[in-house]
């Protein structure tokens, strides 16, 4: 919304309370149509939105990855006990959907890709702290052509607190490792914390440290060398140097992109930027020049 209508909400004379309400949804894009606007636009300095993601299937898109195998595929599910996986495209478009079947569902919240094309699903959303475990589970990531096909999980890891219970919704793999980041409190740094796929079915999860980031991170990748960790919270997106893979993020000072027009939830690196998705069904990327993959990445 044009700034002159965000200053007319200011100087009418509302009640105060009112005046203020509106102000922040024009500044903040919540709540207030944009209507006449053609996708991809500008949202914010190097943040574009590519497109809105479809209303019935994917009303709160959660967990998010960029295909390796299928050009121009991403795969996305939704938040909470929706046991569907997605494939999508850059235009919003639903490409084809999978039933994930034979494991009990908590709260979906994340996704990752290793190396032989395998989709992880992280059933780690613990909001009110009460889960005594979190889960992992892995599937074949499957042809898009085959739309409508059940999903049978290969593997799962039943993930135990090395302490006090947390809440998690960013998962990466990496090697022969998974690894969780935690979604702390407001002001709080973020714990990582890794187990290796080569135990189970039941491990204790090992923590590793804390990473600079003091914000309630919701989605995370990591780039297919191993070397960069992105991650998506309440006020944008952050990127850490970690060469070496992600243990190497502690201690690094991230780079940081201020966003705060969605309630972002995943994150996946592609060849221009980070693409984005939010509970709002919107489909962002992230254009500086740290989350842009080279070409042979």
């Amino acid at each position: 919304m044009p700034f002159s209508l965000a200053r007319f909400f200011l100087t009418f004379r509302w009640p105060r309370s009112f005046a203020w309400l509106f102000a922040g949804m024009a500044f903040s894009g919540v709540g207030v149509a944009q209507t006449g606007d053609k996708l991809p636009r500008d949202v914010a300095p190097e943040v574009v939105q590519l497109a809105e993601l479809p209303k019935k299937a994917l009303p709160e898109s959660s967990g998010l990855v960029v295909s390796r195998q299928f050009p121009g595929v991403l795969w996305t599910h939704n938040d909470g006990k929706d046991r569907r996986l997605f494939a999508i495209n850059r235009t919003g478009e639903k490409r084809a959907e999978f039933e994930v079947r034979g494991v009990f569902i908590w709260d979906w919240e994340d996704l990752a890709l290793d190396d032989a094309n395998r989709l992880y699903i992280a059933d780690t959303g613990n909001n009110a702290l009460i889960r005594p475990t979190l889960s992992v589970h892995r599937v074949r990531e499957p042809d898009p052509a085959q739309s409508g096909a059940g999903l049978t999980v290969e593997r799962s890891w039943v993930l135990r607190f090395p302490g006090k219970g947390f809440d998690a919704e960013a998962l990466v793999i990496w090697q022969d490792h998974g690894y969780l980041i935690e979604k702390p409190g407001s002001r709080k740094n973020a714990g990582l914390y890794r187990w290796s796929l080569d135990d189970g079915p039941m491990v204790t999860l090992e923590r590793l440290g804390q990473l600079e980031v003091k914000s309630r991170i919701t989605g995370a990748d990591l780039s297919p060398d191993g070397n960069r960790l992105a991650l998506v919270c309440v006020d944008g997106a952050w990127l850490i140097e970690c060469v070496g893979g992600p243990a190497q993020a502690l201690k690094q000072k991230p780079f940081h992109v201020p966003f705060k027009l969605g309630q972002i939830e995943g994150c996946a690196f592609d060849h221009d930027g980070l693409l984005a998705s939010s509970e709002q069904r919107e489909l962002f990327l992230f254009q500086a020049k740290p989350f842009v993959l080279s070409r042979d990445e």
